[in-house]
């Protein structure tokens, strides 16, 4: 057990706590030094020797660096073994030791991440000797990663039953050390592998985190943060005047002279009015025909993607319990979160299906006219509704984002995003940043954008002929799904892939191939079109029957069954091949993987046909219900802003985590009501906004006579544009959703459009 003991020698200097021991009480008589000499022997010696001029020759080490170490460890020795703290003007080094990791409780289950106390160390402040006016040098906080090298000791503890030491030389360990800010990350960790080979200690290696040294010191505002704020306040104070105007408006004028001003500079200043945008935002109401049962599969796909992205923090920041883990996740229950994967194809669903509906009502409406005009239309919409917000999402990322908060692993989290974003923020405004390595992603979240608008191109290939010869449409349609089904599938047989992000995750036997699993399936287009396709078909079923499809209750019934089995096994029929007990063939994996998502799009085609076909029950009642409908038109903001609320959470603790579902569920349940809550400003500010000002600038086209049934959706007198509005300039962005003016206004803006 050399290795484990000469481990425990390496962080000692960082690991010893002065009042973590239990002493006898009746042993009074007992001084501070005879308490410190007879517990901690190994401390003095080592301190001590690490004050030896001799050790500290290493070129590597600046003089500035060397020095201030040494007038620590020093001042350390000094304050514990001679003066005893009866000397203030150490005192600063017990703070910096004190500041550094300790051995906590818990080490034997799994409690590697030992953070010790940023903020103390941070605070401390260290004067010249000879000028107590000047500054020496402050407290400087690192994290070090400490790991088990492979030996013939370390691999037989690997193949031991304790899962604590598997965990401790498979996973490593991470620990905080306060140290003088006068040395680099690079020079602290010479310092100490230099002197764990004095220590001839060969099972070990110490690594500093990259970009996890923070010490005190002013903000540095680089020309982005600058430009940032300045672009933001220009907005603020838009809305401000905006909503001066419209709330002057309101107050002071006539309906007549509401409906008849057609000052372009006013309409545009009131399209950031906060009291008009807040009021649809907010505005409960559907007309007749809306399909209501979308807002609330939107807000639950949203509030689930939420869910299943808090426990992946969860997973990533420090954890006290780290060997209890595998227990946690193991409850069938939690299949809910390791499959939360499907939401992000009940999107794909919804935006299949919405684009493909409005394009088949708006040809039907206008006679299949379909020229060049609402060829860019048609995209420029699509960009205009998406992109603003999204640019302004990626600004803050680049120029706010790592001024936001501070902590032990704040750095770590945030830094090699901020960076993606300045190196490759031009992949994102091109949608194409799926199609590049994952880990130079700027806002990973965003890969789905990316697809989304990449199915959205090339729908016109389907939607075009689906209107004009719905045969050939069809023919194209069952073309696209066959191959994303067959790519899919013959990607997961050739390269040995999982079937699905978690297959044998307890087990954790395909760890090393999750992360290619992400990057050649999950993020890519080609193989996730299978729900968007079927969306679209159900689009074109209902539009060609002009929802009048009516089923027998018996059928309905059967349909409901169904849909639950199907749904029920999707979610938790793999549950014995997330814990590895039962293991994929390869056969299975690619069938599995081909057929799982379109599937998940099946299961929901159901769900909005019985809804949209007043079938729905119970179900359509709680999918329609009124205080859901806010909440889904806040999703695409939602979308892009909850990353930064759950980073901003979790990067920032200083202390690690005890985890249960009851902590974690609760923490989810608050960041989810903060999503909503920045989401809401957020869209009143980038996303309404840019809404109206498309309506000023690109009104709609004229209607003619329309041959469509009055029982469909009503598109000029719809409230709810993304879900009922026909025209090619409101054809359905991703998650987003803006309504008109409430039924009785829609008329004023009607005639001030057109």
């Amino acid at each position: 057990m050399s290795s484990l003991y000469n481990f425990r020698i390496a962080i000692v200097f960082i690991a010893i706590s002065l009042s973590s021991q239990q002493y006898e009480t009746h042993r009074t008589n007992w001084t501070r030094q005879d308490i410190i000499q007879r517990l901690y022997p190994e401390l003095i010696e080592l301190l001590s020797k690490q004050t030896h001029q001799d050790f500290w020759n290493v070129t590597q080490l600046s003089d500035t660096c060397r020095n201030d170490s040494v007038r620590y460890l020093k001042a350390l020795v000094q304050f514990i073994v001679t003066t005893l703290g009866n000397e203030t003007t150490t005192e600063w080094a017990l703070q910096m030791f004190d500041a550094s990791a300790k051995p906590p409780t818990g080490i034997l289950q799994a409690n590697l991440n030992w953070l010790g106390s940023f903020s103390e160390c941070l605070k401390i402040s260290v004067m010249q000797e000879n000028n107590k006016t000047q500054e020496a040098f402050r407290g400087q906080y690192c994290t070090a990663s400490i790991s088990a090298k492979p030996t013939n000791e370390t691999n037989s503890l690997t193949q031991s039953d304790s899962t604590s030491m598997h965990m401790l030389v498979s996973l490593g360990m991470k620990v905080g050390i306060c140290w003088p800010s006068t040395c680099t990350e690079d020079q602290l960790q010479q310092f100490i592998n230099d002197y764990l080979e004095t220590r001839k200690t060969t099972g070990i290696g110490v690594t500093i985190v990259p970009n996890s040294c923070v010490y005190d010191k002013p903000e540095e505002y680089d020309g982005s943060y600058i430009a940032v704020i300045i672009v933001y306040c220009l907005f603020g104070i838009i809305m401000i005047v905006g909503t001066t105007v419209d709330v002057w408006k309101v107050k002071h004028s006539t309906n007549a002279e509401m409906t008849t001003d057609s000052s372009v500079l006013n309409r545009v200043l009131t399209s950031f009015s906060v009291y008009k945008n807040g009021k649809k935002i907010l505005n409960t109401k559907n007309p007749e025909g809306t399909l209501t049962a979308i807002h609330g599969i939107r807000f639950i796909s949203m509030a689930w993607v939420i869910l299943g992205h808090t426990y992946s923090f969860v997973a990533a920041v420090p954890i006290q319990n780290l060997s209890d883990i595998k227990n946690v996740i193991r409850e069938l229950l939690f299949d809910t979160v390791l499959n939360g994967t499907f939401s992000v194809d009940t999107f794909y669903f919804l935006s299949g299906f919405l684009v493909t509906y409005i394009f088949l009502k708006e040809m039907r409406k206008f006679h299949g006219q379909f020229g060049l005009k609402e060829l860019f239309l048609f995209y420029f919409h699509r960009l205009w509704r998406l992109t603003p917000a999204y640019v302004m999402s990626i600004a803050f990322t680049v120029g706010l984002y790592s001024h936001l908060a501070d902590g032990p692993i704040w750095k770590s989290f945030v830094s090699p995003t901020v960076d993606n974003c300045r190196n490759y923020w031009w992949r994102n405004l091109l949608y194409i940043q799926n199609l590049y390595d994952v880990n130079h992603m700027c806002n990973g979240v965003t890969w789905y954008l990316g697809a989304d608008m990449q199915f959205y191109a090339v729908s016109l290939l389907i939607l075009v002929p689906l209107y004009k010869k719905p045969i050939a449409g069809l023919i194209t349609m069952g073309m696209f799904f066959v191959a994303t089904t067959l790519t899919t599938g013959f990607i997961i047989h050739f390269e040995d892939l999982p079937g699905f992000p978690g297959e044998n995750l307890i087990a954790d036997r395909n760890g090393d191939k999750l992360q290619k699993y992400m990057s050649d399936i999950y993020f890519k287009p080609w193989c996730h079109m299978g729900p968007y396709l079927v969306g679209m078909f159900l689009a074109h079923l209902l539009h060609s029957k002009n929802m009048r499809i009516k089923l027998r209750p018996v059928f309905v019934t059967i349909g409901w069954i169904l849909a639950a089995v199907l749904g029920l096994v999707l979610v938790y029929g793999n549950y014995n091949y997330f814990t590895g007990d039962l293991i994929m063939s390869n056969a299975l994996r690619s069938f599995y993987g081909a057929l799982s998502r379109s599937a998940w799009g099946l299961m929901l085609s159901w769900v909005l046909f019985a809804c949209v076909t007043e079938q729905g029950g119970y179900v359509n009642t709680l999918l329609s219900w009124k205080a859901l409908v806010p909440l889904s038109r806040l999703t695409y903001s939602a979308y892009l802003l909850h990353i930064f609320v759950l980073t901003t959470f979790f990067a920032s603790q200083q202390t690690s985590f005890y985890v249960n579902h009851f902590l974690v569920i609760t923490i989810y349940l608050g960041l989810l009501v903060i999503t909503m809550g920045v989401s809401f400003v957020f869209s009143l500010a980038f996303e309404a906004p840019m809404m109206e000002l498309e309506k000023i600038f690109l009104p709609r086209r004229q209607e003619k006579h329309s041959d469509s049934n009055p029982q469909l959706i009503n598109c000029q007198d719809s409230s709810d544009e993304n879900v009922t509005n026909c025209s090619y300039v409101d054809s359905e962005p991703l998650f987003s959703e803006h309504q008109d003016e409430h039924q009785r206004n829609s008329v004023k803006y009607r005639g001030q459009l057109t």
